[in-house]
This record gives C-alpha cells, sequence and structure tokens, in this order.
C-alpha cells in the first residue's frame, strides 16, 4: 500500500499473485471464505492495530499477549496515507496527475493491472500506464509493458463519444449491459444463499453456546469469548444481506432503452467539457466497469456498467423532456 499510494492497486496486485481472503471448513463440512481481497478488505486490514502487538479495549490501546508482525513506524506511515487519502479531496491527492482511468485497468497481455506512473524531462511530464508485471519482473516478461496515458484516456473518451455514431457498437455496449446484469443477479442469488444457510448455522451454534456461557470457569469464558464473535460475525452477514437485498431489488428494475442511450451519447461532449477533473474521473468509473489494453495489437476494450449507462440515459432524458 505504501508502495502504491491507493486501494485499488494493492487489490489488482493481490489478485495478480492469485491471494485469496481467509478460508475454512465448518462444521458441516462447507467451505466458506476464500474470496478475492476487495478494497473494504484491504482497507480493515491495514487498519487493524493488532498486528503492531497491541489491543483496542474500551477506547484505549493496550498491549496485547500475541507477538507484533509490523513496526510502529510502518503502521503509523499506513494510517496517515489512509487518513489524508480518506479526507476531503483525498482523491485529488492520490490522483493529482488526472489518471482517468486508475485503477480500472488491465494489461490484456498477461491480465494484469496496470498501474499509473509518470515522468518528469526538464519542465514537462508525461504520464504512462505500466503493466505491474512488466515493471516487477523486467520489460521482457510483457508485450505490453507501458502506454501513453493521455492515449489511452482518449481512446477511451472516443470509445464513449461514438457509441451514438456507431449502431453496432451501441448493440454491443447492451449486450455487455444485459449480460453484465444476469452476472450480477445470479451472484447476488448466490450470495444471498450462502449467508442465509451461515446464518442458520450460527443461530444454532450460538443456541448451544448461551448455556455453557452461563456458568463460571474456563469453559464459560472460552464459551463466552466464542459467543461474542459469533455475534459479530452474524451482525455483519445480517448488514450484507441487507444490502444484497437491496441490489437485488434494484437489479430488478426496468431495463436501459436504446433510444434514451443514444440521445445521452449526442449530448456527450458539452457534458464533458463542462466537468472538471475530478468530474471527469468520476464520470469515467461510474460509466465504466474495466478497461482492456493489448499492446501487442494497440487494441483497447472496454466493459461498461449497468448502473452508469443507466446514469447517462436519465441524463439524456432530463435534457431531452
Amino acid at each position: 500500500y505504501l508502495e502504491y499510494g491507493s486501494l485499488m492497486p494493492v487489490v489488482q496486485e493481490l489478485d495478480r499473485r492469485g491471494w485469496r481472503m481467509k478460508a475454512w471448513t465448518t462444521r458441516e463440512g462447507r467451505q466458506v471464505g476464500g474470496k478475492p481481497f476487495a478494497k473494504n478488505s484491504i482497507y480493515n486490514l491495514l487498519k487493524n492495530l493488532i498486528y503492531t502487538g497491541n489491543i483496542e479495549f474500551g477506547g484505549e490501546i493496550l498491549p496485547g499477549e500475541h507477538d507484533r508482525i509490523i513496526d510502529d513506524e510502518t503502521f503509523d506511515r499506513v494510517q496517515q496515507l489512509l487518513n489524508r487519502n480518506g479526507s476531503n479531496g483525498g482523491r485529488e491527492i492520490r490522483n493529482k496527475y488526472g489518471a482517468l482511468l486508475k485503477g480500472i485497468v488491465r494489461c490484456a497481455s498477461c491480465d494484469t493491472g496496470m498501474v499509473h506512473t509518470y515522468t518528469n524531462k526538464g519542465d514537462r511530464l508525461y504520464r504512462y500506464y505500466v503493466c505491474i508485471k512488466a515493471h516487477q519482473q523486467g520489460w521482457n516478461k510483457c508485450p505490453t509493458r507501458s502506454v501513453s496515458a493521455p492515449a489511452l484516456e482518449g481512446a477511451v473518451v472516443e470509445q464513449i463519444r461514438g457509441i451514438a455514431r456507431n449502431p453496432a457498437m451501441l448493440g454491443e455496449v447492451m449486450r455487455q449491459i444485459a449480460a453484465q446484469k444476469r452476472g450480477d443477479a445470479d451472484g447476488l442469488a448466490q450470495e444471498k444463499e450462502e449467508i442465509e444457510r451461515e446464518l442458520v448455522t450460527l443461530a444454532k451454534e450460538m443456541s448451544g453456546l448461551a448455556v455453557s456461557a452461563g456458568g463460571t470457569g474456563a469453559a464459560a469464558k472460552t464459551a463466552t469469548d466464542r459467543l461474542a464473535e459469533l455475534h459479530e460475525r452474524n451482525a455483519g452477514l445480517e448488514r450484507r444481506l441487507t444490502e444484497i437485498r437491496q441490489q437485488i431489488a434494484a437489479a430488478g428494475g426496468r431495463g436501459i432503452d436504446a433510444n434514451h442511450l443514444e440521445k445521452a451519447l449526442n449530448d456527450f461532449d458539452p457534458l464533458w467539457q463542462q466537468m472538471t477533473l475530478r468530474e471527469q474521473e468520476r464520470f469515467i468509473r461510474s460509466l465504466i466497469e474495466q478497461v482492456r489494453y493489448d499492446g501487442a495489437t494497440g487494441t483497447v476494450t472496454v466493459g461498461f456498467r449497468s448502473a452508469g449507462i443507466k446514469s447517462l440515459c436519465h441524463h439524456g432524458t432530463a435534457q431531452h423532456s
């Protein structure tokens, strides 16, 4: 995190390494966990002072009985960066060079994330997106290597602009959105089912522990500690279940009208020109799921977000109403 300066490149690097979150087997023999790291899980990990050998209790930081694995200086530097990035204007701090595609570009040659970087030559600044694999293992490891940031950003913006002018591209965007919507719905339904099963399992275990926790001695303390862990896990699952139900309900709404999309995109140029750099970045991220760049062929492939396209359509509808 200290090397990349923001969460998304860390997520991409962990994905490249194949690292996953903790996995375990329930008493019923069911495998749970093992999901890829996400920004929120990385953030929580970086904020966890347990790794410094301390614990937090009653609002106080106390020495723990376990060994530290992170020194105080490193931990403090990370907290300072997290706080700075999380404060008002944090995005501008960590993206002050206007990387519109930061965190959403992948190298198509080796399916690895690409990070934004820059170099100064005299009084001029040159920006690039660099393949993480080539950056870490050498330029000969990937044919894509790097690409001019303004050139790649311009190609993506031109694809957005060109959708309305190209019926085939418009149809492809609509196809992407429909496929994404089906995939999102299937994934949410599966996660909902898994959480509901785990909640039933937790309820049974907590019911059994409640009796033991009411006693005295070491066994009662162990049961109480375990019960507290289960309650915390249960609360987290309940929150996530509520989010999933809301997302499923929202996904069941009306689809996107191709005519509305075309009208909105026809208004793209004046809309884009009125935006600040920060607004342009937000717009790109709300509209686009991922950009893939193939340095061997110079191909730029854009994957659009359903919600972002809907937002653009609503803007277009308002403009024409």
